[in-house]
């Protein structure tokens, strides 16, 4: 009878053991963010702190975008034709100063670049240097230990995606030749999905609560601004003399600014010191080519332009571009004065008139 029980436990982990092996093999032979290899049955996705390292690994490109939501719809055709060779978008949204040097380290690394173009979001560099978006962060796509490779193929958000990938794989040939094209240039493309202009981004953002809140303000130390420029910008440029970086600050919009000054002033000081820090730090560097488009007359003053009060439209995408291309708008150190100042700021009524313009203006689509 004992014998009996034990040869039944054996089992149990036998056919347990064999069941986890299956799946992990599974797992491995979908691979289903392309970490190994470039799997015909993985479905590329447009979750940028995931997939762009199977990019970085699997595809060939000599040209990148590193930065935030503000940069992904730049389209890799117009990259492409303004700076030469392929173009990857390797943006991550609402990524942090270490998330993104991490993408950058990981692209450099792994391909040849001529040129980065690195949008630089304020908020993304008042943070801690080391900061990460916690779990949904997969620090092990960004190193090369393999002993981490463990964590990718015991995820079990990993396994779920691999099988939904096979699933999807088995049902038709079409969908293999769907997730095997070239789609993966324009993952993170939203541009299309949104109209632009007054009613939409105010009714949306007052109904979120998505304007500054006073009760959200927060102080930032110097030191910690300055070691986040200097560990994740400053670092990664030194790193690799040979690419040309392409640095800029988005356009947000003038009533984005008008409303920070007034509701978060500690903040919108940060965001000032920030990139006065990043011009005393990256502009010497003489592969680095630093523009600032806060005050982009045409763009900032005209919300249409806008599906939100910082998210600007394609259209504007394209005119950043080629803004960079033509060396326009360029930061030199003796222009530290007048980069985060903005002499002509509206306040309160101001403020308050802009709003309800806005409120009474069409939409775009």
């Amino acid at each position: 009878m004992q014998a009996s029980s034990k040869s039944f436990l054996l089992s149990i982990l036998f056919t347990a053991g064999l069941s986890c092996l299956t799946i992990i093999a599974l797992n491995a032979y979908v691979d289903p963010w392309r970490f190994f290899h470039d799997s015909g049955l993985a479905h590329w996705d447009s979750d940028g702190r995931q997939q762009n390292p199977g990019i970085i690994r699997q595809r060939a490109f000599n040209v990148a975008v590193i930065g935030t939501s503000m940069t992904q719809n730049f389209r890799p055709e117009e990259l492409q034709q303004l700076f030469g060779g392929q173009a990857a978008v390797l943006s991550i949204s609402a990524g942090t100063g270490r998330e993104q040097a991490l993408t950058a380290g990981l692209a450099l690394q792994q391909q040849t670049l001529d040129t980065l173009v690195w949008g630089v979001h304020p908020g993304s560099f008042i943070l801690p240097a080391q900061e990460v978006k916690g779990n949904a962060f997969p620090g092990y796509l960004y190193d090369n230990h393999w002993l981490n490779d463990i964590y990718y193929l015991f995820n079990i958000s990993n396994i779920e995606k691999a099988l939904k990938d096979w699933r999807g794989a088995l049902r038709s040939l079409s969908a293999r030749q769907d997730v095997t094209g070239q789609s993966w240039q324009n993952l993170q493309y939203w541009g299309d999905k949104y109209q632009y202009g007054c009613p939409d981004i105010m009714a949306l953002q007052m109904s979120r609560r998505g304007l500054p809140a006073v009760s959200d303000d927060f102080r930032v130390a110097d030191e910690q601004i300055v070691s986040n420029v200097s560990e994740n910008l400053l670092a990664t440029v030194q790193a690799h003399p040979g690419t040309q970086f392409k640095l800029f600050f988005p356009p947000f919009s003038e009533l984005y600014w008008a409303l920070l000054a007034e509701r978060q002033p500690l903040r919108y000081a940060a965001y000032r010191r920030l990139m006065r820090e990043v011009v005393i730090q990256l502009t010497p560097e003489p592969n680095v080519e630093l523009f600032d488009f806060t005050a982009l007359q045409g763009v900032v003053d005209n919300l249409q332009n806008y599906k939100d009060l910082i998210h600007f439209s394609p259209q504007i995408s394209s005119q950043l571009l080629r803004m960079m291309q033509a060396g326009e708008f360029r930061v030199t150190d003796a222009q530290l004065g007048t980069v985060g100042h903005f002499p002509h700021l509206m306040k309160g009524a101001a403020i308050n008139m802009a709003v309800s313009e806005c409120l009474q203006a069409p939409a775009e689509g």
